[in-house]
């Protein structure tokens, strides 16, 4: 890209690279930040679809921080938590939210996802209870949090002992 090649026009060869390229998910994401890094809007979903996932942390972090030097819209900022979120490592859905909080996105997360979350098997309480604590230094609106703890009480399906863990946390 120094050379001036490629241009922000051009995202389209970059996303039919990750897109279609078998190279390794470490080129593809050092494709991904030079590109971000020279201007270019790629496409989120082509992005996490072809180079997030079943990247490792140090990927993630590396490409979740280029994306998030540009102001990002609501649905963005969305689509990285679900990302996060789905993505089953606690560490990958801390270090989503702590890019988008260091980075300054508005995000107020709904009570969907929160429920989502707390449905997963995927992960521990305990790492249920980091991703939360996490999720509360964000905005969360009170009838979306009252909704989440109601959904929780009522009906989620863990082992007692896991639920007190979570229980804990939500009080």
């Amino acid at each position: 890209f120094d050379t001036g090649a490629l241009t922000a026009e051009d995202k389209s060869i970059i996303e039919k690279y990750i897109s279609d390229s078998q190279d390794s998910k470490a080129t593809k994401a050092s494709v991904v930040v030079s590109s971000l890094g020279n201007g270019m809007k790629l496409g989120l979903e082509t992005t996490i679809d072809n180079v997030l996932k079943n990247s490792d942390k140090e990927q993630v972090d590396m490409v979740v921080s280029a994306i998030c030097k540009n102001k990002l819209s609501d649905d963005e900022v969305l689509r990285l938590v679900d990302f996060g979120f789905s993505s089953g490592s606690v560490e990958i859905s801390i270090s989503v939210l702590e890019h988008l909080m260091q980075s300054g996105q508005y995000l107020l997360i709904p009570a969907k996802f929160l429920i989502s979350l707390l449905n997963m098997d995927s992960y521990s309480p305990d790492d249920k209870v980091r991703i939360l604590n996490k999720c509360f230094e964000f905005k969360m609106d009170n009838k979306a949090f009252e909704s989440v703890v109601t959904n929780y009480l009522c009906y989620n399906a863990s082992p007692a002992q896991d639920r007190k863990t979570v229980i804990a946390c939500l009080f």
